[in-house]
């Protein structure tokens, strides 16, 4: 359908009202930053007091992991829990770190014992039992004090010195003679860093204990720890962990970590196994929306008030739009055009400042929240709402008021459009009249510029009293009766 030249025309028309333009992409600025500011707020304070938790506690509590464990003796089971949660990760489309533990064993007698036993050099058994643990890369982060090339064991420096061993040695871990590699310092004598930081009980006394815990003690690899699982009948806990930076998380990222280990969870290599999760993310996540839900009340209704406010400065500027543009919106209305189309033409012609004025409003407030808010990581759902925000702030700001003035009181209509004819009164202000003396109609003469310029050709017109009241004239015709 082909528009009429005051509709196809109606963008650009607009343009050449400089302060109307400026007036509505500002006004309509403010109103998308106003309503667009609460959404994104919230979810800022949500991600804020996620990070906040996240903190203080090492790394992994913001890594999905999963988590597959055998009691003592775990026997011919060993090779299937070692693997089973990079399994479960890599089904649904994730690389896994993992790690092995053996934390426990069972004596001949099927009573289960803390730590695995370890006898020295010389055939005697240690006070002090031993937690093995391989992670792929643990030898990068500790201080090497000895090491030969091959398959085996690493000690800690203390308990090599009680064992009699060095590299190069050999020591019995769970009845199994075992290579010794290499020794390391400690990690309670040095500073063991972010990554060790997960592992601290396996090599801190953190209550004073009187007993120590066992020592640390690191294989080489995956297969000699689960063979000296099996020898020692020891217990065997498997975890494979999705690294994820907690510094940046947001709300729903956890939540979709969260879905997304569960489904590792009931992926082939762990259904029915009876894994288990690590539940500081989920658990950190519940406390920060229950801290979100807290800020909803004073939050909202400020941003409620600041969008009134918004909404009446656009209401102003719609106003000054149309004082500008009356002449020719009063001539179509005389013309008999609706209501329909004249809002149309108002939004056509508000239309590309208002788009302007939603998305530089949209773009402030999320640059003011990213900048000065508590956390500049958002939630998508919120950004998504602030985007909604700034849509009804574009429709508000292609919407303006219209002025109504009457016509005058005693006009009759003549019930036609009437050219001047010979015969018929002249009306003041020389223009043809409606066929009866004033005031019998309400006649007005249609041959201004800004109605060529709306598309009307020139004429004149006589109009009923209601349609005259109804609709508004524009002032520069001239009253014919």
């Amino acid at each position: 359908m082909r528009l009429l030249p005051p509709w196809s025309r109606a963008p650009l028309l607009g343009l050449r009202q400089p302060a109307a333009v400026v007036a509505v992409l500002v006004t309509t600025a403010i109103l998308a930053c106003a309503v667009a500011s609460a959404p994104l707020f919230l979810s800022s304070a949500r991600s804020a007091a996620l990070q906040q938790q996240l903190a203080p506690q090492c790394a992994e509590a913001a890594w999905p992991a999963v988590t597959a464990s055998a009691d003592a003796p775990v026997g011919d089971a060993a090779q299937e829990v070692a693997g089973a949660p990079v399994d479960a990760w890599a089904a649904v489309g994730r690389t896994a770190e993992p790690s092995l533990t053996v934390g426990s064993t069972a004596n001949a007698s099927g009573n289960v014992q803390q730590g695995v036993p370890v006898t020295a050099a010389d055939g005697a058994r240690l006070s002090q039992p031993a937690t093995l643990l391989w992670r792929p890369d643990a030898l990068a982060h500790v201080e090497v004090v000895d090491e030969v090339a091959g398959t085996g064991v690493w000690l800690p420096a203390s308990y090599a010195q009680a064992a009699g061993a060095t590299a190069g040695g050999t020591v019995d871990v769970g009845g199994t003679p075992t290579p010794v590699v290499g020794v390391y310092t400690d990690l309670f004598d040095t500073v063991p860093g972010a990554y060790w930081c997960d592992y601290e009980p396996y090599f801190t006394n953190a209550s004073s204990a009187d007993t120590p815990p066992p020592a640390l003690v690191l294989t080489t690899d995956a297969t000699t720890l689960v063979d000296l699982a099996v020898a020692a009948r020891g217990s065997l806990s498997a975890t494979a962990s999705v690294p994820v930076d907690g510094s940046t998380l947001t709300t729903s990222r956890a939540t979709e970590l969260d879905e997304l280990t569960t489904a590792a969870l009931d992926a082939t290599p762990l259904r029915g196994s009876g894994a288990t999760r690590d539940p500081r993310l989920a658990e950190a996540a519940d406390r920060a929306q229950v801290l979100e839900g807290g800020l909803r009340g004073p939050v909202i209704p400020v941003a409620v008030a600041g969008g009134l406010l918004a909404l009446v400065l656009v209401a102003a500027a719609g106003s000054f739009w149309a004082d500008r543009r009356a002449t020719e919106v009063r001539l179509l209305a005389a013309r008999g055009v609706g209501p329909v189309p004249l809002a149309g033409k108002a939004a056509l012609e508000l239309a590309l400042p208002a788009l302007v004025g939603a998305a530089v409003g949209w773009a402030a407030s999320r640059l003011l929240i990213g900048a000065l808010g508590p956390a500049p990581e958002l939630d998508p759902a919120a950004a998504a709402a602030a985007v909604g925000a700034g849509v009804a702030a574009f429709v508000g700001g292609s919407v303006r008021p219209r002025s109504s003035p009457g016509c005058g009181p005693g006009a009759r209509w003549s019930g036609r459009w009437a050219p001047h004819r010979a015969g018929r009164r002249r009306c003041p202000g020389r223009s043809p009249c409606c066929s009866r003396p004033a005031p019998a109609g309400c006649c007005w003469r249609a041959g201004t510029p800004s109605s060529r310029r709306a598309g009307w050709p020139r004429s004149t017109g006589c109009w009923s009293p209601s349609r005259c009241s109804r609709w508004p004239v524009p002032p520069s015709w001239r009253p014919g009766c």
